[in-house]
């Protein structure tokens, strides 16, 4: 959030020339913290992918608004903060792919990603949290189950 992340269009403003500036998960246009994590059509889909995951409708495509919008009336400032997590855990997933495809030549897969996003933060929660019972497969599961259970 605080605009710090080493994109192609901040190594450009940074005097480092690349052979191009585009998103590696798309190829559609320049890679700035705003298009990469939220416009591109694959972190897009990641989002989806989540959204579907709990049963929301849409999702905002910049920083605030979709940050803010990860807050289900349904839990407590508890269960808020797990779903908080979550968001983290698909920014760190959809960071590390693009770091896959930039530096070991992987190929784009929005399912990965937010699978990946899934387990990363249940492993969070389970080491942060000694009361989670649940199983990861719950998790992927029951996701809003699993966080009432805990809030």
């Amino acid at each position: 959030m605080s605009n710090g992340v080493p994109t192609k269009v901040k190594l450009r403003l940074r005097g480092i020339l690349l052979n191009n500036y585009d998103c590696d998960l798309c190829g559609d246009q320049e890679e700035s913290i705003s298009y990469l994590f939220f416009t591109c059509k694959v972190a897009n889909m990641v989002w989806n992918l989540c959204n579907r995951w709990v049963g929301v409708l849409s999702v905002q495509h910049n920083q605030e608004e979709n940050f803010q919008q990860f807050h289900l009336i349904e839990f407590n400032y508890k269960g808020n903060i797990i779903w908080k997590g979550v968001w983290m855990a698909i920014m760190l997933s959809i960071w590390k792919h693009r770091n896959n495809l930039v530096f070991r030549n992987a190929k784009s897969d929005a399912e990965e990603i937010f699978s990946i996003a899934q387990l990363r933060a249940w492993v969070w929660l389970k080491h942060k949290n000694t009361k989670v019972s649940f199983s990861s497969s719950d998790w992927c599961l029951c996701p809003l189950h699993c966080i009432r259970s805990l809030s």
